[in-house]
């Protein structure tokens, strides 16, 4: 039973059962999220100062168009290699998986990662 009122706090002994594969696509939440942190982060550091632990009363109410200007210039290499930054339109580098769709042995279709553009 999951307990809305108390949450589980993690013991740092858990472990992922063999059956688990992680959703290809989580990466792109980790990496907006990663964004989303280096952004507020540099930004804090600016109206509050490099010395500055937290947050001070200069940065509330954050500034949506700075905080934006902060995100554009986030750039940071992500744990698979990838360089995570943003043209000034906020648009990342194009990158491609090239998929095809193909009989599995087992006579059902899967998509084949065959190739890569980037």
């Amino acid at each position: 039973e999951i307990s809305l009122t108390k949450p589980r706090v993690c013991t740092g002994n858990e472990r992922l059962g063999e059956r688990y594969k992680q959703d290809p696509k989580l990466s792109f939440v980790i990496k907006a999220i990663y964004t989303l942190a280096y952004g507020l982060h540099n930004l804090q550091q600016d109206v509050c100062g490099r010395d500055s632990v937290g947050t001070c009363p200069q940065l509330f109410p954050i500034n949506g168009s700075l905080f934006k200007n902060y995100l554009l210039n986030v750039s940071f290499t992500y744990g698979d290699g990838e360089t995570v930054e943003f043209d000034r339109r906020g648009d990342p580098p194009g990158r491609y998986n090239i998929m095809n769709f193909q009989l599995q042995e087992d006579g059902s279709y899967d998509y084949v990662h065959v190739g890569d553009w980037n």
